[in-house]
């Protein structure tokens, strides 16, 4: 039993490694040399990485503005799932098609934009590497991340400040305010020339015919009006008419008023959110490479082969060795 039993020792098993230091070495030096070579600048461009960071609103608050006095309020946070739906948006093919078209993209990482003639053999290869350089991503602290990795550090950060302008006008166009605004102030020109008009016709009766609303004349002034206009057919013929547009210049004026007081709060929400968006953080030209890992890659290749190679010895030498008889 004793002959069948092998002492592990540590210095014999040192010595084996001695042994084939030259296989050993020799296996490292070439593979770290190959990591060298391959992560180098004509295998593997340097790369910069830019990241803009956004937090988006409650889609909610911002489809249900209200803008009267009573109802006003400010944009509330966005939820987990609002969160999700902004990332969906974000990681959309036609804003990838967008983006491509801006700023030439499709040659920028060596594709050819056959899209014109309607062949898309190019298209899933071209969004798989667009995915590799741009990331948007949900972080634990409940906002969005995008990070765009380029060549171009200035070109990287233009496209991360794109993503927040793409978000930006997208919310907008759900909330509605510029085009709120917009509408408003023309409705405000409207009903303004329509009080104009109406007050014309107003006066014209008021000048030509003396007729007044009662109810807003005193008893003296009234008696004194209508003392000698009450006999003229014209007074009794035009009266209702004018009291119609009377009534009509009176609901004019609250409409008006109305309105003007919504779009003071339309623009008072625009001047305090300006944007939709919490901005976090605007993406920037970075001056330092983020990828290759040169440093990383060469020291997990070497680790790794180095101790391949020593396991490799150890099998060899446990292959050569001869079996003991049983």
């Amino acid at each position: 039993m004793n002959d069948l039993f092998v002492d592990f020792n540590l210095r014999s098993e040192w010595e084996k490694l001695w042994s084939r230091r030259y296989l050993i070495g020799g296996l490292t030096i070439g593979v770290a040399l190959i990591s060298i070579v391959l992560t180098s600048p004509w295998f593997m461009q340097p790369e910069f990485k830019s990241t803009a960071i956004i937090f988006p609103p409650a889609i909610s608050s911002i489809t249900q503005l209200n803008f009267t006095e009573n109802g006003y309020r400010g944009i509330e946070a966005g939820e987990v799932e609002d969160v999700d739906r902004l990332i969906s948006l974000l990681q959309a093919p036609m804003l990838k098609d967008k983006m491509a078209e801006k700023y030439g993209l499709y040659p920028h990482y060596g594709f050819e934009d056959n899209r014109a003639e309607g062949v898309h053999t190019a298209s899933q290869k071209f969004y798989d590497t667009y995915d590799d350089k741009v990331q948007v991503r949900f972080t634990q602290f409940s906002t969005v991340q995008i990070d765009v990795y380029d060549t171009d550090s200035v070109l990287a950060a233009a496209i991360a400040n794109d993503y927040i302008a793409y978000a930006d006008s997208f919310l907008e166009a759900m909330s509605g305010r510029r085009a709120g605004i917009a509408f408003t102030e023309s409705e405000i020109k409207t009903i303004s020339a329509e009080i104009d008009s109406t007050r014309d016709s107003v006066e014209y009766y008021r000048s030509k015919y003396q007729i007044y609303r009662v109810e807003n004349l005193s008893d003296a002034v009234a008696t004194f009006l209508y003392s000698g206009s009450r006999i003229k057919p014209e007074f009794h013929k035009y009266y209702d008419r004018a009291m119609a547009l009377e009534t009509q210049l009176f609901n004019l004026n609250l409409t008006l008023a109305d309105m003007q007081k919504e779009l003071y709060f339309r623009k008072k929400n625009l001047e305090n959110y300006p944007s939709l968006l919490h901005v976090v953080n605007y993406a920037k030209p970075a001056k330092v490479k983020a990828r290759p890992k040169r440093t990383l890659i060469f020291l997990s290749a070497t680790g790794a082969t180095f101790l391949f190679a020593c396991i490799f010895v150890f099998l060899l030498d446990r292959k050569r060795r001869p079996s003991l008889p049983i």
